[in-house]
């Protein structure tokens, strides 16, 4: 229960942000709770000696404590003098700053929960204290989860490529993106995707054979910042790149708009699968979510590499600009983007600290599935790798980003205050404007310059110009550049200025500083973030003693190379047994045990020949009951198990269980007479109740629960009587459940409308989301009221609500669904149209329980599930919260 109520906490938080009001004090006495991934083997078995002597419990040194922690056996380096060089080298992390600022003296501060308690696990190893257990006890204090370090790519690929051989013709890649530099003006998304993009279509071997078939799928289709469709298919393809709007044969959707955007990728990538060997997403918007998730449930893409990239997600950029989310949706985006990466083959991330802030604890993502690799953006085109050093004493300083808090306007701002004219000279602000605090931010620009009597001759703002003209701009009046990051990922802004020989001064929060080769002549110029002094303090340095430009850490050549090869390796790794399971962890490429490993614990490699070899029971299909309840609808009732009856699943492993919940209909006794006929003639068993007095959905729903909990069967599936199965549901629940060990399963649906012929005429494809239960507990996109669960489970759960008068209320499936992910149910949602609805059904809950007090129980009753899991000194809040942002409210004078 601490697990699911760190949940609900969570949720509480969320809840009275967007209400506007929740105080800070919240975060400081709510801890969440950790969701503990399982331990790497390969990774712990490779850190000679920290590794052996914890997993020991015995007393490492703090060298080996830092290895441990860092996951590099480089300490030595790490602990010299040469910190800075070792640190932006990328081998470093926020742990390792920690320790080895606490031995070296190097007088770097922590500057997160992950450093403090590192550095206090440091300070207790050499105490003598035993460090393992230490750290053990600040995870478990703390919620913490190891940070998996990143693998080191090039060798990664190396191995790969050497055990597996590369492919015999040109790697068929597909680029999924919503940005695109082109149609895109302007984007750290738009312009990685378009330079990797065009690295891949270029490059050859050494005979001079293209290496790679390049695709891209444009995701903000039909949305063009730049020119047309079809004037980009045309310019792509004289690059050979193949140019994919997104478009579905499915044209109507229901659900969130990134929902849908992420769900049309999926139905395109399935569309053309046989087309591509490797795919790759970026992980803002959760644009590879449904494309990862049907692949971990082994119904598609079981052939394809897919790989993610983290540019930034929703929640970063949120927590950076102090930013709640925006609304309900933003939640479920939340979790979008975090399962599309957690559930990806690899993931590649341009910079250390992203891939560290994506585990540590403002997002806590689970990085114990696939490959991790940290491969900086690549320029295209691709520059020198030798840069020209030079030192010039300016006079011109230039705010060089997003006009945003996160890039570190408002700090920048503050700098000025304690500076002046005189000292530094003009100062420009260059890039897009942006909204802050209700204000545009050029707005805030003047008011704060008007604030400190900065002259206004002495000052410009250019919030148009795109990358290529800001960059000349800076060239031309001689300028330092001035990026005051909060928390960059790996900014293009850094990489650019470094390509041309411009001098810049930036702060150590973020990955832009993993960029940069650092000196002592340009030291000085790397500031601590937040502090507008320092960087005040900076900018005069550099006009009274001059400032040199920087050398990039790692030569762009080398980036590209590295790349390249990844991607080839990817390639190569799509064929291997464990890679077509999904189930590959982050362990070399060429380790036998690993890949055994996998297929013992997921039965068959590739999914596709013995769909039923990973099940406990050993003989032959799960055995499912099959349960509709049904009140006065004899002929939709029919149709409803005539589709049962036409399943592509074993007759013998399959029971029809129906209950007519006291039916008045004068045609129901001869309808459930012709039902009983199809079934005995299909050799389908079946049992059939009929109830003397009407007991509604939640109850009849329960009797067949206990039934196939009694009669032993492996799961129960619900349908309703006005629905009609497509012939591989029950196959494909089955499948799904198996494959990820899932306790509950379901679905989407295809929606359809009758017109004055009495035709049914497809309306809409209806989406989900799955168990993102922060958005799920506001609006039900958990799945549909035909799902199959574990009966055992079920029961455990005490089954759906069945008290009056709440058993009678809307919202009978979203209430157990939410108790079901309240209580840690593993809910698995299968992104497929596996039953189609017709709307309007006579009699249906959601069309004639619409009333207030109706509406009122309905939700009420989920209220009550989720104040099981909330302190009660807050369930008062909580339940204002919910109602002020669940829909419908009800209002306090209790008019109905």
């Amino acid at each position: 229960m601490a697990r699911i109520s760190s949940r609900i906490r969570v949720l509480l938080v969320v809840l009275a942000f967007s209400a506007g009001w929740v105080s800070r004090a919240l975060f400081d006495t709510w801890p969440t709770t950790p969701r503990h991934g399982h331990s790497n083997r390969h990774h712990a078995a490779r850190k000679q000696p920290a590794a052996r002597s914890l997993s020991r419990g015995e007393q490492p040194n703090w060298l080996d404590w830092a290895s441990y922690l860092t996951g590099t056996t480089d300490v030595d380096t790490a602990s010299s003098n040469n910190y800075n060089t070792y640190n932006d080298h990328g081998q470093g992390s926020p742990v390792a700053r920690s320790i080895i600022s606490a031995v070296t003296g190097t007088g770097i501060q922590p500057r997160s929960e992950q450093e403090q308690y590192a550095l206090q696990a440091a300070a207790h190893s050499q105490a003598g204290v035993n460090a393992a257990a230490y750290w053990r006890q600040l995870q478990e204090q703390h919620h913490l989860r190891p940070l998996i370090p990143p693998l080191p790519a090039q060798e990664f690929a190396t191995q790969a490529l050497r055990r597996h051989g590369r492919e015999p013709g040109p790697v068929r890649v597909c680029l999924v993106t919503s940005a695109m530099g082109g149609p895109t003006p302007s984007g750290g998304v738009g312009t990685a995707f378009h330079a990797l993009a065009m690295h891949l279509a270029e490059a050859t071997s050494p005979s001079g054979e293209y290496l790679f078939a390049v695709s891209v799928v444009y995701a903000a289709h039909p949305w063009y910042g730049r020119g047309k469709e079809q004037e980009w298919v045309e310019h792509f393809a004289q690059h050979r790149i193949r140019f994919l709007p997104l478009t579905t044969s499915v044209r109507k959707f229901y659900g969130p708009s990134l929902v849908v955007r992420s769900y049309k990728v999926m139905e395109l990538l399935r569309e053309r699968e046989s087309e591509f060997d490797v795919v790759t997403f970026h992980d803002h918007m959760g644009i590879g979510y449904f494309t990862t998730m049907l692949k971990r449930q082994g119904l598609a893409f079981q052939r394809l590499f897919l790989f993610g990239q983290g540019h930034g997600t929703i929640r970063w950029a949120d927590h950076l600009n102090y930013r709640p989310p925006k609304d309900h949706n933003t939640l479920a985006y939340y979790h979008m983007e975090q399962k599309a990466m957690e559930w990806a083959d690899a993931r590649v991330y341009p910079s250390r600290y992203y891939l560290d802030w994506a585990q540590g604890p403002h997002s806590n993502f689970n990085f114990s599935h696939g490959y991790s690799f940290v491969v900086q953006n690549l320029l295209y085109p691709l520059p020198h790798d030798e840069q020209a050093v030079t030192v010039r004493h300016p006079r011109h300083f230039v705010f060089f980003g997003r006009l945003e808090v996160r890039k570190g306007l408002l700090v920048f701002l503050d700098a000025l205050a304690h500076t002046t004219p005189q000292e530094v000279g003009h100062v420009s602000f260059l890039g897009p404007s942006v909204t802050i605090n209700d204000k545009k931010s050029v707005q805030v620009i003047e008011e704060r310059m008007a604030a400190i009597e900065w002259p206004t001759q002495h000052y410009t703002v250019r919030a148009n110009l795109n990358s290529e003209e800001a960059l000349k701009y800076i060239e031309d009046n001689n300028a330092v550049a001035v990026i005051p990051t909060l928390g960059d990922n790996s900014p293009y802004v850094v990489i650019e200025l470094v390509a041309r020989e411009i001098p810049l001064i930036t702060t150590t929060a973020g990955g832009g500083a993993e960029l940069l080769m650092v000196t002592p002549d340009t030291a000085p110029y790397i500031v601590e973030p937040n502090d507008a002094k320092g960087l005040a303090g900076a900018m005069q340095h550099a006009v009274k003693h001059g400032i040199s430009n920087y050398r990039t850490a790692v030569p762009f050549s080398t980036t590209r190379s590295t790349y390249l090869s990844l991607v080839q390796a990817f390639a190569a790794l799509r064929h291997t047994s464990a890679h077509a399971s999904g189930i590959s962890d982050q362990a070399d490429p060429d380790d036998d045990a690993h890949h055994v490993q996998g297929e013992a614990e997921n039965g068959n490699g590739d999914g596709d020949d013995d769909t039923w070899a990973g099940f406990a029971r050993r003989d032959g299909p799960p055995k499912v009951l099959l349960g509709i309840t049904s009140h006065d609808r004899p002929g939709d009732l029919e149709r409803a198990v005539q589709s049962l009856i036409n399943q592509e699943y074993a007759s013998d492993s399959m029971t029809v269980m129906i209950v007519d919940d006291a039916s008045t209909h004068p045609d129901m006794n001869a309808t459930l007479d012709r039902i009983r006929a199809k079934l005995d003639d299909s050799g389908i068993s079946h049992r059939i109740v009929t109830n003397m007095q009407h007991r509604f959905v939640a109850q009849t729903r329960n009797d067949i629960i206990a039934h196939g909990a009694i009669t032993g069967k492996d799961f129960v599936c619900f349908l309703d009587d006005d629905d009609e199965a497509e012939p591989t549901m029950v196959q494909v629940y089955m499948k799904a459940a198996l494959r990820t060990n899932a306790d509950l399963v379901t679905d989407i649906s295809d929606n359809f409308d009758t017109d004055e012929d009495g035709n049914t005429v497809f309306s809409h494809r209806s989406l989900s989301l799955g168990d993102g239960l922060s958005h799920n507990l506001l609006i039900n996109n958990f799945g549909k009221a035909n799902f199959c669960v574990r009966p055992g489970k079920a029961m455990s759960i005490g089954g759906h609500y069945d008290t009056m008068p709440y058993a009678d209320s809307p919202y009978v499936d979203w209430s157990f669904l939410t108790r079901a992910s309240l209580s840690g149910l593993r809910i698995e949602l299968v992104p497929l149209p596996l039953y189609r609805y017709t709307k309007h059904s006579k009699g249906s809950i959601w069309y004639t329980r619409t009333g207030r007090v109706d509406q009122y129980n309905g939700h009420y009753k989920i209220i009550q599930d989720a104040l099981a899991y909330v302190p009660p000194k807050m369930a008062d809040l909580f339940m204002y919260c919910r109602y002020k942002l669940g829909q419908p409210y009800v209002p306090a004078d209790g008019a109905l």
